[in-house]
């Protein structure tokens, strides 16, 4: 019963992010207000495989049987999804609109905590305690900035993506 709980409340929020993403490109008029320039792309997929390979080496994944396994390569490509679309939103979105009305710093630590709380409905449903709550958002706010940081040297979102979608994956394999 909880899983199935957990698994509507994520087809939920996936569907919201999908409308906002679709109505920012509507509304400002091209891929850019979230964070997909062209000309930074191969800049982005070099940080995203960076902070990639600082994850595995960090997550202790550094295994040739985790990385050839059929599952964890599904596991990554349904991540790629969820990156993608978390990244768009608190990245591409939420991140590039903060740093121009508040000071670096400031833009990062307020889009690193608002990623850190968007999930918090997802650990509630899953009955977490407490103490596994505070620790699991002041993990993700971590996380949140250091993929501002990673955003702010990339400039680009498809790297992101891929360095989102492959510490989920050392997380949740």
């Amino acid at each position: 019963m909880r899983s199935h709980y957990c698994g509507q409340i994520t087809a939920d929020l996936l569907d919201k992010e999908v409308k906002l993403a679709g109505w920012v490109l509507w509304r400002r008029k091209g891929t850019a207000a979230l964070g997909l320039a062209k000309e930074d792309l191969l800049r982005s997929l070099a940080v995203g495989a960076c902070v990639s390979l600082a994850c595995i080496l960090m997550l202790g994944r550094v295994s040739t049987e985790f990385w050839s396994s059929p599952g964890t390569w599904w596991l990554l490509l349904a991540m790629l999804g969820v990156g993608a679309s978390e990244e768009l939103i608190f990245r591409g979105l939420l991140l590039s609109s903060l740093a121009k009305r508040l000071q670096r710093v400031s833009a990062e630590g307020w889009s690193a905590a608002i990623f850190s709380g968007f999930h918090l409905p997802n650990q509630l449903a899953n009955g977490y305690s407490t103490s596994e709550i505070t620790f699991s958002l002041l993990l993700l706010f971590i996380w949140g900035w250091c993929y501002a940081a990673a955003m702010r040297k990339g400039k680009n979102v498809p790297g992101l993506t891929l360095g989102h979608a492959v510490t989920n994956v050392c997380v949740n394999a």
